[in-house]
């Protein structure tokens, strides 16, 4: 009973229905008036009051109610005291303080020890309640660390990655400037002419790694790639008809197509149908979408200086 009555919470508060507290203070009174009545009928009042100095004692420190109620316990227990001696014969005055006496310092001293475990228990439900936030806190924290350090191992992998596919795609640009600057310098009649060549086919690089930078090295459009290499050699908007779709090349291929669009682009430049106000230049071009993926690229030029 005391078990069950420790687990569940106190005051009239626990159920619409049911009053623990008024229940037991009941029961108390009701086994108070019949130990009181049992010695009453045995003629022997010390050893009821005995029964209820332990009652009194008991409600103030085992049944964990509220104070009011205790206090009323502890008073019920001395008028059945009282009343039990009153009962069993003549008695003086002092003696009507006896029972009073006997249980006045049993009060104080379960009020303390009740004061004292009521507190006790406050610091162990508040040490247990710090435990268990900082146990959430550790969990919480544990959970953070181990994102970071997923994250981190990432990021670390992605670094890796993106050093080998620098290192690759830095010695593909070497490799690529050393074929210009010997193709360059095979088709150049003085040094003037290799320089102007050179530098020409230097910027056209760039600007296709201008595009593929911009793309995050993904790729580049069959049309933006012939705007960025083909659209700077127009000298107006009507000199290039484009009609290509929208096919996209890797980043070898657009660095290939590239080189061969800025040579056309050249030599109609200083040559061809851009050499004159007049002249216009007509691409089209499309990416078949077969296993062997090829490339069909009309170039053609119109209103250019007469063929000789």
């Amino acid at each position: 009973l005391l078990y069950n009555i420790e687990a569940a919470p106190t005051g009239p508060q626990v159920g619409a229905f049911f009053d623990f507290d008024g229940t037991l203070i009941a029961g108390f009174s009701a086994t108070a008036v019949a130990v009181g009545a049992v010695g009453i009928i045995a003629r022997e009042p010390t050893s009821s009051l005995v029964v209820l100095n332990g009652m009194a004692l008991g409600v103030a420190i085992l049944i964990p109610w509220g104070s009011r109620y205790q206090i009323a316990a502890v008073a019920i227990a001395i008028a059945v005291a009282i009343w039990t001696y009153g009962s069993t014969g003549p008695v003086s005055t002092e003696l009507w303080l006896h029972p009073v006496g006997l249980v006045l310092p049993s009060l104080a001293v379960s009020v303390a020890v009740a004061y004292l475990l009521q507190r006790q228990r406050r610091m162990v439900a508040e040490s247990e309640r710090q435990r268990l936030a900082r146990e959430r806190g550790l969990r919480e924290a544990n959970k953070r660390l181990e994102v970071e350090i997923r994250d981190r191992e990432k990021s670390e992998q992605a670094l890796r990655f993106a050093l080998l596919e620098l290192d690759h795609r830095v010695k593909n640009t070497l490799a690529t400037l050393q074929s210009l600057a010997e193709q360059t310098l095979e088709t150049s009649g003085s040094a003037e002419g290799f320089a102007r060549s050179f530098r020409g086919r230097i910027r056209a690089m760039a600007n296709i790694h201008t595009g593929l930078a911009a793309r995050r090295w993904e790729g580049l459009d069959l049309r933006e790639l012939i705007e960025l290499v083909v659209g700077p050699y127009r000298l107006r908007d009507e000199s290039m008809s484009l009609r290509c779709d929208g096919a996209s090349l890797s980043v070898e291929e657009a660095r290939s197509l590239g080189t061969a669009l800025h040579e056309l682009a050249t030599n109609a430049a200083k040559y061809g149908a851009l050499s004159t106000a007049d002249g216009r230049i007509d691409i089209d071009a499309a990416v078949s979408n077969a296993d062997d993926r090829r490339l069909r690229l009309v170039w053609t030029e119109r209103g250019g200086p007469r063929v000789s």
